[in-house]
């Protein structure tokens, strides 16, 4: 039987920031978009942080639930 294929945390960020930036899209139209589009392609996703939350001060996003044992905050992108 043949692996699932899986992407990076990093490449998964990666197009939920392309979709926010490039197509405009609100956080959560970006994060649904990025699952759906890599679902469609077979990617097994259970490895990656799929939940974000955006800091009020700063407008940064950052994973909402951080890879546990991990001491330092994820800061993903800055929302302009």
């Amino acid at each position: 039987m043949e692996q699932p294929k899986q992407i990076s945390q990093e490449t998964f960020d990666a197009v939920v920031r392309e979709n926010m930036e490039e197509f405009e899209m609100d956080l959560n139209e970006a994060v649904q978009d990025a699952i759906d589009q890599f679902k469609t392609q077979g990617v097994d996703m259970s490895n990656l942080i799929t939940s974000y939350v955006k800091d009020p001060d700063t407008g940064q996003l950052k994973h909402s639930n951080p890879v546990k044992g991990e001491a330092t905050e994820m800061i993903l992108l800055v929302v302009l």
